[in-house]
């Protein structure tokens, strides 16, 4: 708009629409009556409307601001919804400041309010500090995190042959507070390679985790977890140079049991994942070797059961490989053709022992 501003608009409109019918059909005859049945016939709708807009400029040489809208509504039609129709709509505002304090030192604090037709919604703060010391650099966050229920949540009932999940108008929504603290080093070598290495931990607090639960044999509902929390390192290396890509990352993620309080249950389960993506380029400007790997390490929760015991619920490590070579043509590369491999390892279920 300006010489130093910008201003990015997202418009989106999503319209779903979806008939059901079941018929019942003598094979004799090859007759055909509709199923009288609960469920068998039905039409969902549903439709949701999404608008972002998002203004930065600039107030001197060390502060820049970033003021925006973000405004989202959903309705949905249909035998499945609660009362055949419902609606929800979330409209929010927000404003940052990039505060440049010295050359090393950026301060950014920001903050958001919504206004959501069905949960009040509070002031959501935010603060993020970047620290430059020559290759390294360290990043810190506190936020506060705010989710409410959507649409499907709260009103719709999906059951059918392979499903039973019910809608929880009960539900409150999800309150949060998030800690971070990164630390990252990178060199640039004389071939013009760039390696980086970089090691963070993360502290996320939750009340009234939303998520499903079962309620009966089979049957699921979406729940509240009124304390929940999640605790986490990672290790991370980038390399890039003419021809190679390589990232590789580490995790060790602790999720919160929430029978700890009141059983000798330890507080946190803790799982490894490790990650590693390749990209080689064969022929520059034409085509490109890449590697995608995942390993998820052993998960464990805990439940309690009939009887009031405590037990544990493990779920076995597995591994996930895909493969794929990437072609460009022409010189402004209007035309890529990719062709690959996913799931190498053949990985079809993943055992696990317990609920």
């Amino acid at each position: 708009l300006f010489k130093k501003s910008k201003l990015r608009v997202l418009l989106a409109y999503n319209d779903f629409k979806r008939t059901k019918n079941t018929y019942f059909e003598d094979l004799t005859t090859l007759d055909e009556v509709l199923a009288q049945t609960t469920g068998a016939q039905d039409t969902s709708r549903f439709n949701q409307f999404t608008g972002r807009f998002i203004y930065n400029g600039e107030l001197g040489k060390k502060l820049a601001y970033q003021v925006g809208a973000d405004l989202n509504h959903s309705s949905g039609w249909g035998r499945r919804i609660e009362a055949g129709q419902q609606e929800i709509g979330d409209y929010a505002g927000f404003v940052t400041v990039d505060w440049k304090l010295m050359d090393s030192l950026t301060i950014k604090p920001g903050v958001r309010y919504a206004y959501n037709t069905a949960y009040a919604s509070p002031l959501i703060p935010s603060l993020n500090i970047l620290h430059r010391i020559k290759r390294f650099s360290i990043r810190g966050s506190v936020a506060h995190g705010f989710r409410a229920p959507d649409l499907k949540e709260l009103y719709m009932d999906f059951v059918d042959v392979n499903h039973n999940i019910t809608g929880n108008q009960d539900l409150q929504a999800e309150d949060s507070w998030n800690y971070s603290l990164f630390v990252n080093w990178m060199k640039l070598t004389k071939k013009n390679a760039m390696l980086k290495l970089e090691y963070g931990a993360y502290y996320n607090d939750i009340d009234n985790l939303i998520t499903l639960g079962i309620v009966d044999n089979n049957a699921y509902t979406y729940i509240n977890i009124g304390e929940y929390s999640t605790i986490g390192q990672q290790i991370s290396a980038i390399y890039r140079s003419k021809r190679w890509q390589v990232n590789v990352n580490a995790t060790y993620i602790g999720r919160y049991n929430p029978d700890a309080q009141t059983t000798s249950v330890e507080p946190y389960s803790f799982s490894p994942e490790l990650g590693a993506q390749l990209n080689y380029t064969i022929i520059k400007n034409h085509l490109q070797a890449n590697v995608f790997y995942k390993y998820n390490g052993r998960l464990q929760s805990f439940y309690i059961n009939e009887a009031d015991e405590v037990e544990r619920t493990i779920q076995s490590d597995y591994h996930i490989l895909d493969a794929s070579l990437t072609s460009d043509f022409f010189k402004q590369k209007q035309l890529r053709i990719t062709l690959g491999a996913k799931n190498i390892l053949n990985v079809k279920q993943v055992n696990v022992i317990g609920q």
